[in-house]
């Protein structure tokens, strides 16, 4: 009957709902049968790849260099990281970090008037030759009293003409522009994009000026594959020993 009467209790208990508690950070459950996962080690997020390898020469965990690799997530994220889950199916994560985003993005699909365009692609691009050429062009367009646009669906071809006088000039825009506008870490190579450039009579009678991507994305792929590589390149120059034996995954 004791035998009975204890299992009838403990069944009671068992039907009781789960009491937590937290005492000092750490989380307690007054069943011995439910899991609790113990807490884990916040990550420090840092903005530069720089920080993120100073924290590995520091060995600031005293982290063992075979339990340990480094994953380049996004072409703007990368992780130092466990290799190994613990008893929870949990894995660490020491060190996260993630590109900075400046102020302002160019928008990308979006007309802006000629002064906004150029302004956006000398603040927010990598300065080149072509970019410079289509800086020119777009303020030649702008310049002239009258515009005319033809678009093939291809190229355009521009014809600018002053309101008295003879023809200004007549140009034809290349259908795709190659440029690096800034979007991952500062210290790689900013990759490359094709894009294409079009122009059209705002409903103000002003020329307005937009790029349009158009490479699917791959620039993503050359950032994660140059950040490995800059990082790669980075840990094997370094005197913390052993410092060239962490992984570096992309």
């Amino acid at each position: 009957m004791a035998d009975v009467t204890a299992e009838f209790v403990q069944k009671i208990l068992d039907l009781a709902p789960v009491e937590r508690f937290t005492i000092h950070g750490l989380e307690y459950s007054d069943t011995k049968l439910n899991l609790v996962a113990p807490p884990t080690i916040d990550n420090i997020a840092i903005g530069t790849l720089k920080g993120f390898v100073d924290l590995l020469e520091a060995d600031f965990e005293g982290f063992q260099k075979d339990a340990v690799l480094i994953h380049v997530v996004s072409h703007d994220k990368v992780r130092f990281i466990a290799k190994g889950s613990d008893g929870y199916g949990r894995r660490q994560t020491f060190i996260e970090a993630t590109a900075q985003k400046g102020e302002k993005e160019f928008k990308f699909d979006t007309y802006y008037s000629v002064e906004d365009f150029n302004i956006s692609l000398r603040a927010l691009f990598v300065q080149s030759p072509e970019l410079d050429d289509l800086i020119s062009l777009a303020s030649k367009i702008t310049q002239a009293d009258e515009n005319r646009i033809d678009d093939d669906g291809i190229s355009q071809k521009v014809t600018a003409k002053t309101g008295v006088g003879p023809l200004v000039g007549e140009r034809v825009i290349k259908p795709t522009v190659k440029l690096k506008p800034y979007r991952t870490f500062r210290e790689v190579d900013q990759p490359a994009s094709e894009y294409v450039f079009r122009v059209k009579q705002m409903t103000n009678g002003a020329i307005g000026c937009a790029l349009f991507e158009a490479d699917g994305g791959t620039w993503k792929l050359t950032a994660i594959s140059t950040i490995a590589d800059w990082l790669t390149n980075r840990i094997k120059g370094s005197t913390t020993p052993d410092l060239s034996s962490i992984p570096v995954i992309a």
